[in-house]
C-alpha cells in the first residue's frame, strides 16, 4: 500500500480560513481617466495550489511558484494578481480597486490550466486600502503560538464522504474515516505534543452529493469555500475553536494531482476545515490536521552562491522548496511521518520544560533523540543576525524509518533556520512564510533533487559554518542513544580565524549502495565530507571537488579481504572570496565475507547456500523468526552486505546488545551485494553487532552477505 502510494505521490495544498469579511459595496466605475476600475472589499487570503505530477516536477519548481492571493468576500473569491498584496498580510480587511467594468463578474469565476497555479493570474489591481487589520483569532501568521494551558485536549471531527456529478463513490466508508482519525492520526499527535493534543471522531456522514466541485478545472482556491459551505450546510457543521471539517472525495484529476487542502488556523486551539482527494491517509487527513492548528510546511531552505549549493547563506541567496523537510508530517511524509520538529512544536507551544536550551556562548551539548520524548531536544543560538534550531533525528520511535528509508531521511544530527520577520522586507516575509519551517541542507555535495536522494544531515566530525562564518556547529560524535555536538555562538571554537581560510580535516564515511567488484577487490560506497572554515568563507562546502590525480574516487572504498586497504583522497575547494584551500582525507577500509572462519557466529537454522554473485560466492540465509548472527569487530564503521528481493523480509539490529534500528530487504528487483545498513561511531573500538530474523509475515526469508568496516 505505502509503495503504490509513493509511486502517485503528490504534496498537499494549504488555504487561509476566510472569517469576518466586510459586506461588499455595489460596484462602482472610475471616472476619469486611466484604466476603468471596481472596488470590492474582503479580507486578504493566500494558498498554495500544487499542481505536481510527480515528485521531481515540485522539487524542481521554485518555491514561491505555487503561492497565489485571494479577496475573500461574503458573495465567493476572487484571485488576485499576488504581486498587488505583497506586504499584507493575510486576514486583512482591505477595499481592491480591481482593473474592470463590474468587479463582481469575477466573484467565484475560476481559472483554468495553467492560470490556476500562477500567482501572477487573476485580477489586476489599481490600489489597495487597508480598512482594519487582521483579527488575532483568525489569522494564519501569528508569531506567537497560544499558551499550552489552552490548547483543547481533545479536538473535535466531523467527518463527511462527498462526490458531484460525473464523480462516482468508491469503496470508501464514513466508518473506515473516523477510525482513521481516532486511530493513527490522533496517535501520531498526541505524541508529538506530548499529549497535549488529540483527535476524536464526534459526527459521521456517508455519502452526500453537492452541486459544487471542489477544484474545477484545477483552481481549488476560488471553489473550495463554496464546496465546504455546501457540506457545512448539508450536515449542520458549525465552526468552532477546536472543532474540524474532514471532507473525502474519490481521487479526481479536476484537483490538479493535489492531494488535500486545509485552512491554515491561528494556533493550536484553532479548528478549521479541510478535504482529502482520494487519499485517506494519515500522511495526508493528518497533514491537512497540522495545518488547521495553525502550521504551515516543513521547507528546505535552498541556498546558492554563483552555481554552488551552499548550507546556508544571505536570505536573498536563499529559496524555500516547498514540502522538502522530509523528517516530519507537515513535509513529504505520505509513507514516513517522522517526529513534528521541534520548530514546528515551538509554534504550537508543546515542547515541555528540559527539552530545549537557547545558547548565548559557544559550548558542547548533549542531544537527545527528537523522538525519544525524553532529555534535551533542541538547542537554539543566534549568532550575527542570524537565528538555528539543532536537534538530533535517532532512529528511535517516530522516527524509526530513518534506518530503513535510505534518500527519504537518515538518522543525525539537522539544523533549522529561524527568521527574524521583524527585520524582513515585505517580499522576503511573502516568500518565506513565518508558518513555515526551513531545514538545512547539511551536506549540499549531495543531489537533493529527488526523492531516495536526499541527505541533508551534517557531517561528522567537520565544521560546519553559519552566518558568514560568525559562527558553526560541528557534531563530534553520535552513540549511545545521543548525538554530542560542537556549538559555535560567536568563532570561539571552530578553525581558522577573520580574515583567514583554511580546510577542515576530510572525513569518510560509508553508505547504503552496491559494492563493486574491481579487479577482485570489494569497493563500497562511501561519502566523503568537509568543510571551508574561517571568516572569509561565507558558508561551508561539503565534499567539494575531487582535485586531479586523486588515487580513488570520493563515492568509493576499496576494502581488502579481511585485512586493511588504504584510501586517500585529495579535495579542493573556492571559498567565497576566490582562494583555493584543499585537504587530504585517509581511510583504511576492510571487507569480511558471512563465514564462520571469518568471525561470523550463527544462532539457530540457517543455510549457506552458494551464490556466484555474492562477495565470498556464498550466502547465509534463515526463515526462522528468531535467527541471528553476531560478529565482533574493531572499527569506526560498520556495514551490513546483503541481497535484496521482492521475497525478503526484515532483521534487527543490535549493537552490544543494544538494539540500534530495523533492516527491510525487501526490494522490486533483485540486487545482490548491497550495503543495506551503515553505522558511524566517533573512536574505533571493539563492539558486538548483531542480526535477528524477525520472520516477516509473507516473506520471512533474509540472508547475510558480509561486513565492510572502516577506520
Amino acid at each position: 500500500m505505502q509503495r503504490q502510494v509513493t509511486r502517485v505521490l503528490v504534496a498537499t495544498t494549504t488555504v487561509v480560513v476566510a472569517i469576518g469579511v466586510v459586506a461588499v459595496p455595489s460596484s462602482l466605475a472610475a471616472r476619469g481617466s486611466g484604466p476603468r476600475t471596481s472596488p470590492l472589499v474582503g479580507t486578504i487570503q493566500r494558498l498554495h495550489l500544487d499542481a505536481f505530477g510527480v515528485p521531481t516536477t515540485a522539487a524542481a519548481k521554485s518555491a514561491d511558484s505555487d503561492e497565489v492571493a485571494l479577496l475573500r468576500t461574503p458573495q465567493g473569491s476572487v484571485r488576485l494578481n499576488g504581486a498587488a498584496v505583497d506586504g499584507i498580510a493575510d486576514g486583512t480587511t482591505v477595499r481592491a480597486n480591481l482593473i474592470t467594468d463590474d468587479a463582481s463578474r469575477l466573484v467565484n469565476q475560476p481559472l483554468t490550466g495553467l492560470a490556476a497555479v500562477d500567482p501572477t493570474a487573476g485580477a489586476s489591481v489599481s490600489g489597495v486600502d487597508v480598512l482594519s487589520p487582521p483579527r488575532p483569532d483568525v489569522v494564519s501568521n501569528v508569531t506567537t503560538a497560544s499558551a499550552a494551558a489552552t490548547i483543547p485536549t481533545q479536538h473535535e471531527v466531523t467527518v463527511v464522504l462527498a462526490t458531484w456529478a460525473g464523480l462516482p463513490r468508491d469503496s470508501m466508508s464514513s466508518a473506515s474515516l473516523a477510525a482513521l482519525v481516532d486511530g493513527s492520526v490522533s496517535s501520531y499527535w498526541a505524541t508529538v505534543t506530548h499529549d497535549q493534543i488529540s483527535f476524536h471522531t464526534t459526527a459521521r456522514y456517508g455519502w452526500i452529493t453537492t452541486s459544487t466541485h471542489a477544484c474545477s478545472g484545477g483552481d481549488a482556491g476560488t471553489n473550495s469555500f463554496n464546496f465546504w459551505n455546501e457540506v457545512k450546510s448539508k450536515v449542520g457543521f458549525v465552526e468552532a475553536p477546536g472543532r474540524h471539517l474532514v471532507v473525502y472525495f474519490p481521487r479526481t484529476s479536476e484537483c490538479g494531482g493535489s492531494a488535500g487542502l486545509a485552512t491554515v488556523g491561528s494556533g493550536a486551539d484553532s479548528g478549521g476545515l479541510s478535504w482529502t482527494n482520494g487519499y485517506p491517509i494519515r500522511g495526508v487527513v493528518g497533514h491537512e490536521l497540522g495545518h488547521n492548528l495553525s502550521l504551515g510546511h516543513s521547507d528546505e531552505l535552498r541556498c546558492t552562491s554563483s552555481g554552488r549549493t551552499l548550507v546556508d547563506s544571505s536570505i536573498g541567496s536563499c529559496v524555500k522548496r516547498g514540502y522538502w523537510d522530509l523528517g516530519d508530517i507537515m513535509g513529504i511524509s505520505w509513507n514516513n511521518q517522522g517526529y513534528l520538529s521541534a520548530a514546528h512544536q515551538e509554534r504550537l507551544g508543546v515542547l515541555p520544560d528540559g527539552a530545549s536550551l537557547t545558547l548565548s556562548s559557544s559550548t558542547r551539548v548533549e542531544l537527545s533523540p527528537v523522538a525519544g520524548n525524553t532529555g534535551l531536544r533542541a538547542v537554539q543560538f543566534t549568532t550575527a543576525g542570524a537565528t538555528y534550531v539543532v536537534e538530533y533525528r535517532g532512529a528511535v520511535g517516530l522516527d524509526s524509518w530513518l534506518s530503513t528509508a535510505p534518500g527519504w531521511g537518515d538518522p543525525g544530527v539537522t539544523v533549522h533556520r529561524v527568521f527574524d520577520y521583524s527585520s524582513m522586507s515585505s517580499s522576503d516575509a511573502a516568500r518565506l512564510p513565518s508558518r513555515d519551517t526551513y531545514l538545512l541542507d547539511g551536506n549540499p555535495a549531495t543531489n537533493d533533487d529527488d526523492l531516495g536522494q536526499m541527505k541533508t544531515v551534517l557531517p561528522n566530525g567537520s565544521w560546519v559554518s553559519f552566518a558568514g562564518a560568525h559562527g558553526g556547529v560541528r557534531v563530534a560524535s553520535i552513540g549511545g542513544g545521543h548525538a554530542y555536538v560542537d556549538i559555535d555562538v560567536n568563532g570561539s571554537l571552530s578553525r581558522g580565524s577573520r580574515g583567514t581560510s583554511s580546510a577542515s580535516h576530510a572525513f569518510a564515511s560509508l553508505t547504503r549502495g552496491s559494492v563493486a567488484m574491481v579487479h577482485g577487490a570489494a569497493v563500497a560506497p562511501a561519502v566523503l565530507s568537509w568543510n571551508l572554515v574561517g571568516a572569509q568563507s561565507s558558508i561551508n562546502v561539503n565534499a567539494a571537488t575531487v582535485a586531479a590525480g586523486s588515487r580513488s574516487a570520493v563515492t568509493g572504498l576499496s576494502t581488502g579481504w579481511g585485512r586493511w586497504r588504504e584510501n586517500r583522497w585529495t579535495v579542493i575547494g573556492t571559498n567565497s572570496s576566490g582562494r583555493q584551500v584543499k585537504t587530504v582525507a585517509k581511510a583504511y577500509g576492510s571487507v569480511l565475507n558471512d563465514s564462520r572462519r571469518a568471525g561470523s557466529r550463527f544462532h539457530g537454522r540457517w543455510l549457506s547456500v552458494r551464490d556466484r554473485s555474492a562477495i565470498g560466492k556464498r550466502e547465509h540465509t534463515t526463515k526462522h523468526r528468531g535467527a541471528s548472527v553476531s560478529i565482533r569487530v574493531k572499527a569506526r564503521g560498520f556495514g551490513i552486505i546483503a541481497t535484496k528481493t521482492k521475497f525478503r523480509g526484515r532483521m534487527k539490529v543490535y549493537i552490544n546488545g543494544h538494539f540500534r534500528g530495523t533492516i527491510d530487504l525487501w526490494s522490486s528487483r533483485a540486487r545482490t551485494r548491497q550495503v543495506v545498513w551503515t553505522r558511524m561511531f566517533s573512536t574505533s573500538r571493539w563492539r558486538t553487532i548483531k542480526l535477528v530474523c524477525m520472520g516477516t509475515h509473507g516473506r520471512a526469508k533474509v540472508g547475510v552477505d558480509g561486513f565492510v568496516l572502516l577506520t
